[in-house]
Parts: C-alpha cells; structure tokens; sequence
C-alpha cells in the first residue's frame, strides 16, 4: 500500500522533537482530519494545551526536517489518568525492613580462616555483573576457610574499562566492615621472596558449597592459592540463611563506591529533585551490543541484521539467532518507545521528568524520539552536568554506570526495559532498603500488545498493560521466597515488623487522643490486600508464631493462637480463597474488659478444610489488643465482620447488628453524584453490553474492565459519605452482599484451578505432538487422554457451578444506593466469570434471562464443527476439533492436521490460558481489596 507522507520543515526542540499547534495547516497533500480527535499535538505541545499525544514513524537528521507516515498513527493521553494509589510508593512498604546481621552461631573470621590458603577472583562482564561476582567472591572464600584477595575486575570485555577494584570501590571500607566475616587482603603476599602464580580454575554456573568442596578446596589445599576466572553467578541461588545474610552485608554494605563517585551521584540526585519532587529513573539498555547479544531483530532491515550480527561474532559461543522465539519468550528489551507507552499506561503523564540511564542507544536520536515525545522532561547525565563535571569519570564506562547506580537507587520510581544485571540488583537493593517502586516489564506478555495497538483503543490498551504487569512492579510479596534471583530477591535478608501498625496509625494516634469510653477496640485501617493474600504462604500457627514473639512497645503480648496436630497440613493452597465455618470445640468465648459473646463458630479457609478433619482447633481467649495477632482476624474479621462492643451498653451491642441499640439515620449516597459514579455506571453498562463471544481475546478484554471497574469502586469506599452510608444502613442486604463477595472469591479459586488444569493438559499434548508423528497408535492414545481429561474436567467444573449458584433475588426493595450499585457490581463480576467458564468449557452461554443467574447450564456439544478458525473463535474448540479430526472421529478432517499446525494451535491455546490466568489473579486480588474495604467500614 502506498503511503501518503510529506515533510514538515520544523525547527526542532530539545530532544528532536517538533511542535506543531492544533491550528496550523501543513503542505499539501492534505491529511483527512479523521485521523485525529481534536485537538491534537504532534508530541511537544504541553497537556495543559492538548489532550492526546500523537506518535508517529519518522526519521530524524541531525537538526533538519522531520518525516511523517499520517497512515501510521497510535493517540495516546498526555494525562496518565487518576488511577486511584500513589504511583511513588507503596503502602505496605513500612512493614519490612532490610535485616542481615550474622547470628549468634555464625563462625567469625578469626575462628574460620586457615592461614597460608588464599583465594583470588577474576570478575567478567559490565559493572553489575562483575559485582555479582565480588559478593559471592566472599561467601566462596568463607565456605573454603580461606583469605580472599581483593577481586580483580574485568578489563578484557567489551567495554574496555581498565578500572581496579579501589578506583570503582571503597576497598578500605570493604575489607573492615567484613572483617568479622572473612579476611581479606589488598594483594597475593609473595612466597618466598617471589611473586606467586596461583592455579586457575574455573568452576561451573549455580555451584552450591558441596561444588566449591569437592572442586575448588583439593587444589587449594595443594597449591595454597587458586584464583577463579569468569566469576560470574557462580555460587548456587539457594544457600542456607546464614550465608545468603553474607551476601546481603557484602552487597548493601560492604561494597561502598569511592567518594568521588558518591559525591558526583549525589550530585545528580539532588539537581533531578530540584527539577522535580518526584521523578523518574529508566535505565534504558538498548545499546548495539546489548541488542546483538540477545538475538532480537526491530524491523530495521538488513542493516539491522548485518550490524548486529556482526557484533554477534564476537561471543564465540551463541547459537545462530531467533529473534521470534526470543521476543515471544520475553528475551528482547523494550524499545524507548515501548518503555514511554508502558508508563502512560501505567498512570505516568507528560509532565513527570525522567532521568535516562544507558550508552549509546542503537539508532540514536531516532530511536529516542518517541520516548522524548512522551516525556518531555528528559534528562541524562550528559544534560544535568557539565563536561568538566564528568570528565574524571567520561572515559571509564564502569565509573559511569557507578553513577547511573546511585541515581537509579535514590529515585523514586526506578524503570528498566529488560531484566539485565543492573535492573536485577537494583530490584533487590530497592526492596532491601524499603520497598521503592522498581518497574521491570512483563516482556512475554507486552510484545504481542505492543504489535497490536493499533487495533485496539487507548483505553484497552492501557488497561492490559496495568493486568501484565501486576508482580512486575517491586510491591511487597510479590515474588514468593526463593524465586528469582537472590540478588533480586534477598527474601532471606528482608523481615517483617513484628507490630503490625502502620507509621501512618501511629502517627494519626499520637495526633489524637481519645478516651478509653470511646476507644475502638482496633484500628483495622492496617488491613490490605496484599498483606492478607500473603497469608497464603503460611500455615496459622506460623504467622501466630512470627507476631507473637515479640512486643517492642511493651503492650501485653496476645495470647491468640491455633493449635493443631501438624501444622504441615494446614498450609493454606496457592489458589482459591474461602472460609467455612465449623463448630467451636472448646465453647471459646471473646472477651473485652467484661464484655464476652460467645463464639459459636469458627472460620477457616475452606481450601483446605478437608485436610484437618480429626484434628482439634482451639481458639484461646486473647486480649484487647488483639490486632497484634493476625490469627484472630484471620478467623473473626477478615471473612466476617468483627464485632465490636461498646462499653456504655452493659450486654456489648454489636455495632455490626441490625439489631444495635443505636438509631442510626438512613444515609445514601448525595443528591449531587460523585464523578466516580457515573464512571461505575458506564463501567457496568459497557460490561453488560459487551459481545458473548467466548475467545481469549473477548475474554481479557472483560476482565480488563472488571479490573478497572473495582478500581473506580475502591475509590469511591475510601469517600466518607460512602462509609457512612454504608456503617449507619447495616442489613440483611449487607450480609448478602458480603456473602456474594465470599462466593465470589471461592469461584475465582476454581477458575484458577481450572486454567492451571488446562495448561497442564495442553503442555502434556504438545509435547506429545513434538515427539511422535499422527499416524503413532500412541500419540491416538495421548489425543484421547487429553479430550478425556477435558470432559472430566469441564464436569466437574459444571458440578461445582451448579453448588455456588446464586440467584438475584431479594433486592427488588432496596433502597441504599450504595449497598445497590455494589451488588450491581457483583453481578457484572459474576457475568464476567461466567464467560470464563463457558471459554474454558468451550461452549456458548445461554442467552440471558430476566432473573440472572451466576452461570447458565454450561453443556459440551457433542458437534465438533471444523469452522472457527477466525481469531475470534475459544481456542479449546479449535484444539478439539482438531484432535477429534486428528484421531479419526470425524469422517471429514478439519484442514491441514500436520503435526505444525497442531503445535502451532496449542502453542496458541496456552498463550490464551496464559492471559485469562493473568486476569483471573487480578479481579482475585481486587475481590479481596474490595471485600477488606467492606468490613473495615463495617467494623467502625
């Protein structure tokens, strides 16, 4: 297709970027104005002016004239929209805190080291990769008793940096601070009045302390001194806690830069915070090198492919490139212009400044373009700085990146475009010292959205962005013990407070004092999502354990605990998320001064209340105090509204009680709407018009909605009149409306279960499909077993839908808006999932009836059509219509059954399965988030 272009000729702003106003009229040949929404700015003008921001191809020379593709065009919002949370930090932040001192038993260096053996390191690669290096270099040497000579960095590399140890490090600071842990020393002492040549080895990737003893520790023994080469991860990720607490005091405290290099960083640091209160740090690794490494290709062409694989040459060991396979598994940077659409995504508009971190990026100016477009406020070193200032350190890229470092430490919003060695210790060091927002991109899943923007709205755009990148964004718990790196994951070194009050809490405490009579028993503003949905990784007795040992305020400790048989049973599963109530074995009572009600039930999750029948719960009495102990709210508040009692009433009425002593006036929400409401009423109306097809892709497009939609509904639970309107109108229709949320949440668990189930299934097929030919009597065999398990599956999905059903009964009368809109809400949400279903099941819901219902009879046909294969047809109906082809069912084959196609269609079944499963979490974690909101306002 031919493609209208033309030639603006623009003095160019900073950046190379042009500004043209909404106004003018440029050269002929003239462009159809339906290309834009007015009005519209061609990426300079500021949003106080414009509304949309346009980026566009085009190539920039130098200082000259700009060109133009008008066919090519993608709008997006200067304004990153109100998405209802800080995009500067995170609130449970204040609840963990860096702790890495040795323990008691841990061996000091003088009790440890043997004299006369000593162990020297030769790093490899860029700065953060030789760092890795440095800091296993000591855990090695104190696992082989031995000395350790200050490491020797990498000087051979692609970088060509000759700088030492002591030009980049503070080498005094690093040898006394560790010198309880290991000895170390400045260079090899000669031997007899000669230098001396150690024995090099090189010992393989991940080697755990059993690797060092068996491969490292008989030659070390021999020659007195070994030195390692290429030492680069090369000690095992899972060591015991007492050596991985090594590592956190040797890379968040032992290895110091040299103060020139601070003081230049601080530098820095202080004049992007005088630009700006809050900005941005990217770290934006896009350079030829890095590009050619990872075999990724950017549509630029054979120059492209002849620069870049000609740098590739130079790693003598890489495998000829892929650059599909690799940008589908993730491997590929993001591109600037990538990087600035994930942030405006991601709620950060045009006027948010951003320090950029990197070398020469491949394609220059033109490849930054259109992040400068985005981000106007664009800055570098180069740009903050003189030359004058930068010289002792211009010529040294290690001193550089030391720089870029501390920048990206002290920011407030630390982004990186893949995950490479710098983004991976700063993840971990930014969690170490408090949690700070470190945005790393969900690549697997953010490449096939970026090829198809320009098929799809701003709004569906951003709103998938928000879902993928959920656990990519450095919150607390996001990444479970143990995964990841340990350099990006220190969860050894990171602990929790024992109290569980928020500075926050502590400071509106010691801003108002209130007296006893009116004191609330607790102040359950603490509650969150993410804190509650890690209770998962615990059984009861272990997180009663952890906030009961210690009381740094001197308050009597609760005395609250769950006692069972074996506590290794009771670990709570990984998905799904209920309560059941069972009888109170021990006629418990809870008591607040001499207030008591007894606790006829007890709550547990019901995911596994299977497993502890014929064990005893005991629930003990506990204190006031109470909210020390999340074990009572685990079973009293968080699953059912905690009651309160007031002390003027002699019998303790529950403020939760419709039938409380207080009268309480009626209170809706205001004659004049919040401008959340009509945004909820949009929501709602956009969710229960949206098309019954059952693809992936109609699929996530819901649960996009559902996610924005209890995010504006979070929102509006934080107003006062909302709260109140809920706290003084409590009824049977807040109970039902509590009780949906639980529903709710225990169908989420089963889709979860379901997903997980299916992918399974298909990874087992494909690689059937991989490994044997059609015509195999046993791939026949793998084929039925997997459309076997498919049906089972799909009735046992039918069965537990049929047990959770819930009619929309009883409401016709209800008055309160809030407590309406909110059970509105719910319905959508269980519409929503009942397409989930009916895309897993693979069939068509039944068309809707005038009294809703959570899920229509879901029923398999038995017709197994060879049509849908168009992009908007359930993937599991194109994959069984495929096997049933394939295994001889039906007499007339659906198309090509080349063992290529069936992969392929599988390929794309699990990447389907993939994105519902990513939406499924979210809405699960919103659930919770709402549910929380709930009962905290109706526990006042």
């Amino acid at each position: 297709m031919a493609q209208t272009a033309f030639t603006l000729a623009l003095s160019l702003f900073s950046g190379g970027s042009a500004a043209v106003s909404s106004h003018s009229s440029p050269p002929s040949p003239v462009v159809s104005s339906s290309y834009f929404s007015p009005p519209f700015t061609f990426l300079r003008l500021p949003p106080t002016i414009s509304s949309f921001l346009v980026t566009l191809p085009f190539v920039v020379k130098g200082r000259e004239a700009l060109e133009y593709n008008f066919e090519a065009i993608f709008q997006v919002p200067a304004s990153g929209g109100n998405l209802g949370r800080d995009l500067w930090s995170w609130s449970q932040s204040t609840f963990y805190y860096g702790c890495s001192n040795a323990s008691k038993t841990f061996q000091t260096a003088d009790m440890k080291t043997l004299p006369g053996r000593y162990l020297l390191i030769a790093t490899s690669g860029g700065l953060n990769q030789q760092r890795t290096g440095i800091i296993d270099a000591v855990v090695a040497a104190y696992i082989l008793n031995a000395t350790l000579v200050i490491p020797r960095l990498d000087q051979q590399s692609y970088w060509k940096d000759t700088s030492c140890f002591a030009e980049i490090f503070d080498v005094n600071w690093f040898i006394s601070y560790l010198s309880r842990d290991v000895e170390i020393i400045k260079e090899l002492p000669p031997k007899g009045g000669k230098a001396w040549i150690p024995r090099t080895i090189r010992v393989p990737r991940k080697c755990d302390p059993t690797c060092y003893e068996t491969r490292v520790l008989p030659v070390l023994n021999r020659t007195q001194a070994v030195e390692l080469t290429k030492f680069d991860y090369r000690l095992s990720n899972r060591l015991d806690t007492e050596l991985q607490k090594l590592r956190c005091r040797v890379n968040y405290h032992a290895l110091r830069f040299t103060d020139p290099i601070l003081k230049m960083g601080k530098l820095l640091v202080e004049r992007m915070k005088m630009k700006a209160k809050h900005f941005i740090a990217l770290h934006l690794r896009f350079e030829p090198d890095m590009l050619a490494f990872s075999g990724c290709y950017y549509g630029g062409g054979d120059k492209e492919r002849a620069e870049l694989g000609a740098i590739r040459k130079r790693w003598k060991t890489l495998h000829a490139s892929n650059p599909e396979k690799v940008r589908r598994n993730g491997k590929c940077p993001l591109t600037p212009e990538e990087v600035g659409l994930m942030l405006r995504a991601l709620g950060f508009g045009s006027d948010v400044h951003v320090y950029v971190a990197s070398g020469d990026v491949y394609g220059g100016e033109e490849s930054l373009a259109p992040l400068k477009g985005l981000f106007p406020n664009f800055h570098s070193k180069q740009t903050i700085a003189t030359k004058e200032e930068l010289a002792q350190f211009s010529s040294f890229s290690g001193r550089m990146a030391a720089l870029d470092y501390i920048v990206c430490d002290e920011t407030d919003v630390f982004v990186a475009n893949n995950n490479g060695n710098m983004a991976r210790m700063l993840a971990g060091r930014r969690r170490y010292f408090g949690h700070k927002p470190t945005i790393r991109p969900n690549a697997k899943k953010l490449y096939k959205l970026f090829l198809d923007r320009n098929n799809m709205t701003w709004e569906e755009f951003s709103s998938r962005v928000r879902t993928y990148q959920l656990g990519f964004m450095g919150e607390p718990n996001e990444m479970k013990p143990g995964k990841g790196e340990f350099h990006e994951n220190p969860d050894s070194c990171l602990c929790q407070a024992k109290g569980i009050e928020t500075i926050e809490e502590k400071n509106r405490k010691d801003a108002v004092e209130m007296s006893d009579e009116y004191q609330s028993i607790e102040d359950p503003d603490w509650i969150d999502v993410d804190y509650l949905y890690k209770i998962e990784e615990f059984s009861f007795y272990e997180v009663a354990n952890r906030h009961t040992e210690h009381n740094s305020s001197g308050i009597e400790t609760c005395h609250s605990a769950v006692m069972v048989a074996d506590t290794t049973l009771l670990r709570p599963p990984e998905r799904g998320i209920g309560l059941h109530a069972v009888e109170n074995p021990r006629n418990s009572k809870q008591c607040f001064g001499n207030n008591c009600t007894q606790l006829d039930k007890l709550l547990i999750p019901s995911g596994f209340l299977s497993k502890i029948c014929g064990f005893m719960i005991v629930l003990f009495p506990f204190s006031a105090l109470q909210f020390f102990c999340p074990v009572s709210l685990i079973c009293l508040q968080i699953y059912k509204p905690f009651h309160l009692f007031n002390q003027k009433t002699k019998m303790g009425s529950s403020a939760l009680n419709k039938k409380s002593n207080f009268n309480a006036r009626s209170n809706s929400l205001p004659s004049r709407p919040h401008p959340l409401i009509p945004q909820i009423d949009e929501h709602l109306r956009r969710l229960k018009s949206d098309e019954s097809a059952t693809s992936s892709s109609v699929i996530t497009g819901k649960l996009s909605g559902l996610r924005d939609l209890y995010e504006l509904v979070h929102s509006l639970l934080q107003l006062p009149v909302t709260q109140k309107s809920l706290a003084q109108n409590y009824n049977d229709n807040n109970e039902l409306l509590l009780n949906g949320s639980l529903k709710l949440l225990d169908i989420c668990g089963l889709a979860k279960d379901a997903l997980l189930q299916a992918k399974e299934d298909t990874q087992q097929l494909q690689s059937s499909f991989r490994r044997r030919r059609s015509d195999d009597p046993i791939f026949a065999n793998d084929a039925k077993a997997y459309l076997a398990s498919r049906k089972k599956a799909n009735k046992l999905i039918n069965k537990s839908l049929r047990d959770l059903k819930i009619n929309k009964c009883g409401f016709a009368d209800v008055d309160e808006a809030t407590c309406s809109m909110l059970r509105d809400v719910e319905g959508v949400t269980f519409t929503v999932l009942e397409s989930v279903f009916s895309y897993i099941t693979a069939t068509v819901p039944e068309p809707k009836s005038t009294n809703w219902s959570l899920v229509s009879k879901l029923v398999h046909s038995k017709c197994v059509t060879c049509k849908g294969r168009g992009s908007e047809t359930n993937e599991f109906e194109r994959v069984n219509a495929l096997l049933w082809g394939l295994i001889g069912y039906k007499s007339k084959k659906c198309g090509d059954m080349s063992n290529e196609n069936a992969v392929i269609e599988l390929q794309r079944l699990e990447t389907s399965i993939e994105d519902v499963e990513d939406g499924i979490e979210c809405v699960l974690r919103l659930l919770i988030k709402t549910r929380v909101s709930i009962l905290n306002i109706l526990s006042h």
